[in-house]
Order: structure tokens, then C-alpha cells, then sequence
């Protein structure tokens, strides 16, 4: 009989998927906002507008970042296990 998935192993892969995702998408979409709030800045655009520029990347950015570290850690953390403990 198959072992069933326990929470905890739950908890770890969700709590990996958060961490990865908030510090992989943190920096990339503060890396993208910055080099667009530059450029928008020397080119005398309105702080408030790359403030609103700035904000939309970091959600445009998040989305695949959120995507890939999904795929990656259910990928490791969750199929893996359960296909290792069907296989045996």
C-alpha cells in the first residue's frame, strides 16, 4: 500500500515555492523597475508615472518567475516523491 503524501511535505514544497518565488521575483522585478524608472527618469517622465511603470513590471515580472519556481519545486519536492513511492 502506498504511503500517503504527508503535510509536512506538503508545507516544505509550498514553503520553498514561497521563499523562491519572493526572493527570485524581488529581485528581478526591482532589477527591471530600476532600469526602467532610470530611463524613464532622464527622459523627465513624472515620478508618480514610473512609480505606476515601475509597479506593473513587478507584476508583469512576477507571473513567470511564480510560473517557473512552480514547475521547478512541484517538480522536485512533490512528483518526484510520489513517483518514487509508486515505482517501489
Amino acid at each position: 500500500m502506498d504511503k500517503p503524501f504527508r503535510e509536512s511535505e506538503y508545507f516544505v514544497a509550498w514553503l520553498l515555492f514561497y521563499l523562491a518565488t519572493t526572493i527570485i521575483g524581488g529581485i528581478l522585478a526591482w532589477l527591471i523597475a530600476f532600469v526602467a524608472g532610470a530611463a524613464l527618469g532622464v527622459s523627465g517622465v513624472q515620478p508618480a508615472t514610473i512609480q505606476v511603470v515601475g509597479t506593473a513590471l513587478g507584476v508583469v515580472v512576477s507571473i513567470p518567475v511564480s510560473y517557473v519556481c512552480f514547475r521547478l519545486i512541484v517538480g522536485f519536492a512533490v512528483v518526484k516523491k510520489v513517483s518514487s513511492r509508486h515505482a517501489g
